[in-house]
């Protein structure tokens, strides 16, 4: 059911979006794509190409979808001992700071290392960090502490000396 729910969220619109880029580009500029149409049709671009989205934005879509085909084993990895869970986790984190200290090169712009950065691994960690969570804090009474960590990311967000190119603030 968690499969099906997010498809039935996420693909409609997405569709809708994909077909009005697809009508526009071959009124406009007098091409179609079928293989790549139906790569964001199927969202299966992230797995095969997360560079190659049709709609702008939708490459997090795209992710968000090769993340949910590991959710299963990263929830049974969990249930099965938490230690093993978050060394799914503490793994994700590695390839996280790989993609951030050697794949991407803080001497070249984001714009030309786009498909490095929209690659799925780059940001697992994101979300397995999010799995992590719940299963390391289920159990806990946390009161204000999520709030008050809402607000330090904010605060550390807003004032992280960062200067340049956006490609600095996920490099070194």
């Amino acid at each position: 059911s968690f499969f099906l729910r997010r498809i039935f969220r996420i693909w409609p619109l997405l569709w809708a979006c994909i077909i009005l880029i697809a009508i526009l580009d071959y009124v406009l500029y007098g091409k179609f794509d079928l293989y790549k149409t139906f790569l964001n049709l199927t969202t299966l671009f992230g797995f095969i190409a997360p560079d190659q989205y049709m709609n702008t934005g939708a490459w997090s879509i795209g992710n968000e979808m090769v993340y949910y085909a590991f959710t299963p084993f990263i929830i049974a990895a969990y249930n099965y001992r938490k230690f093993i869970g978050n060394f799914i986790v503490l793994l994700s984190i590695l390839i996280g700071v790989y993609f951030s200290f050697f794949i991407l090169d803080p001497s070249h712009p984001m714009k030309d290392q786009w498909s490095s950065y929209v690659n799925p691994f780059n940001n697992l960690f994101l979300y397995c960090s999010g799995i992590a969570l719940y299963y390391n804090f289920k159990d806990m009474s946390l009161k204000y502490s999520p709030i008050l960590l809402i607000v330090l990311s904010m605060i550390v967000f807003a004032f992280y000396p960062v200067a340049g190119d956006q490609i600095n603030i996920t490099t070194g």
